[in-house]
């Protein structure tokens, strides 16, 4: 008997040839060539009844080429393959928006303390300040020690003292004294001793006095000059005659500590 196949899926049907096929064929090949009689008794069901070299020799022509079957399961993942080499670099791309600004941070540590930087240039000099108050009195000053002159002839002498200022001088024949408060500023008290004749005098501030001009002979004069804050005494001894002069002088000068 001849296999009639249907195509899967509908459609028109095609004849497809099988073992069973071929050996119905070969029975009625025998029953053509003479042995009809046996033939027709005797059907071949299955290839164990035909001869292996004649089941050889029988091949039909190839079929048609059957439908696709259904993919097969997912075979076991392969080993990893080797890394490739590295791509180029791509294109640096176009800069992205400016995100929004972040929560202001926590106030860091104080940093430690830098290196003292180098002396700056010296500034210019600042105004004059103003003048400061009267300072105290200092203690009083220990007496001043004694101061000696000789002057002879045609020379003199000028003394200034924290009292006063006295000038003396020797001419051929006489003397010459006075006594001037121009630089102290102060006035002044003057006592003359003149061979123990005693005599006063004031002397006004800045200005000057003469005690003595032309006089002549031997005298023994003590002077002393008081302007409320120092006093100074001149001991003075004098010589002269028609032809000379010649005038000794010792000095001394102290801190008033009371006025009366």
């Amino acid at each position: 008997m001849l296999g009639i196949g249907f195509r899967r899926g509908g459609g028109v049907p095609r004849k497809r040839m099988s073992y069973a096929n071929v050996a119905a064929t070969v029975a009625l090949v025998l029953v053509v060539t003479g042995g009809s009689a046996y033939a027709a008794s005797y059907v071949i069901t299955s290839t164990s009844q035909i001869k292996p070299s004649v089941l050889a020799s029988l091949r039909g022509d190839r079929g048609p080429t059957g439908p696709t079957g259904k993919a097969g399961k997912d075979g076991a993942t392969g080993a990893t393959g080797a890394t490739g080499t590295a791509g180029t670099n791509g294109a640096t791309g176009a800069t992205g928006a400016t995100g929004t600004t972040g929560a202001t941070g926590t106030t860091g540590n104080d940093g430690a303390t830098g290196p003292t930087g180098s002396t700056g240039a010296t500034g210019g000099t600042g105004g004059t300040g103003a003048t400061g108050g009267t300072g105290a009195t200092g203690a009083t000053g220990a007496p001043g020690a004694p101061s000696f002159f000789e002057i002879d002839t045609n020379t003199h002498n000028d003394q200034s003292t924290q009292a006063g200022d006295l000038y003396v001088g020797c001419q051929t024949s006489d003397f010459v004294m006075q006594f001037h408060t121009i630089i102290t500023g102060k006035a002044a008290v003057l006592w003359v001793d003149d061979n123990g004749s005693v005599s006063e005098q004031a002397v006004a501030a800045s200005s000057l006095v003469t005690l003595y001009s032309g006089n002549g002979g031997v005298h023994h004069i003590v002077i002393r000059a008081s302007n409320g804050s120092a006093a100074t005494t001149w001991d003075i001894l004098t010589n002269t005659s028609a032809s000379s002069c010649e005038l000794s002088e010792a000095q001394s000068t102290a801190t008033l500590t009371a006025n009366n």
